[in-house]
């Protein structure tokens, strides 16, 4: 790939990020009146959740990460939030993705994966750098 490609790339990366950045921090900051027309399990699911991808764009996880967790969560709160699936015959499908939903979050809380924003290439470069000079002391 050319640089002026590579470049290309890389704005278009930063233009979707600081997208997300914006409706995660329009969300947050619209989250109490949009939250209060649900109830129960639903609603606390719903406030666990902004808290969630607002902590996450605020969080020293890469990009890449962030992504992720947002992209595991989408498919649950989607679920939980259809109005086709209010009839109650959708009743236990509904409760698992309220509790796949719950269990991404909570999991949010202990991840330990906050990764420099280094690409990978120079993670493993760096590491082997290292162990070279590391052997070559010895």
């Amino acid at each position: 790939m050319s640089r002026e490609v590579r470049d290309r790339v890389r704005a278009e990366q930063v233009r979707q990020e600081e997208r997300l950045r914006l409706i995660v921090q329009q969300l947050f900051d619209d989250s109490g009146r949009f939250v209060a027309v649900y109830g129960g399990p639903l609603r606390q699911l719903l406030v666990e959740y902004v808290m969630c991808v607002h902590g996450l764009m605020l969080s020293s996880r890469t990009r890449v990460r962030k992504a992720q967790i947002i992209k595991e969560l989408a498919i649950p709160i989607a679920t939980a939030l259809d109005p086709e699936r209010l009839r109650p015959w959708y009743a236990l499908g509904n409760l698992r993705a309220l509790r796949e939903a719950s269990r991404i979050i909570t999991s949010t809380h202990s991840d330990q994966r906050d990764e420099s924003e280094e690409p990978t290439e120079n993670r493993l470069l760096s590491s082997t750098s290292r162990a070279s000079r590391h052997s070559a002391r010895q």
